[in-house]
């Protein structure tokens, strides 16, 4: 996973969008250095949204510049890649 991301990074801005809470992501940030290659995270936590509403989904819109309006989302639960397509974002369903 960490090579998909370094080779899409050279390329497009990264978010990462997460349910989470504030323990858990400074445990995983502290620990995988793949998540420093993020541009910016939308952490549940901190907008008071998570993934399957369209909030969270929306407040993703909103930070990307307007030149970098191609978004894709990738999601291993369906019904966050139905919302995210519904939201205007591209998806894919990883299994």
């Amino acid at each position: 996973m960490s090579i998909l991301i370094k080779k899409l990074k050279k390329k497009n801005i990264l978010l990462l969008l997460s349910n989470t809470n504030e323990p858990h992501f400074n445990y995983v940030i502290s620990r995988f250095d793949v998540l420093n290659q993020f541009d910016d995270y939308i952490l549940s936590y901190k907008i008071g949204f998570r993934k399957p509403k369209i909030e969270i989904f929306k407040s993703a819109i909103e930070r990307i510049p307007s030149k970098y309006q191609n978004l894709f989302f990738i999601d291993d639960i369906i019904d966050n890649v139905r919302i995210a397509k519904s939201a205007g974002i591209k998806g894919f369903h990883f299994t």
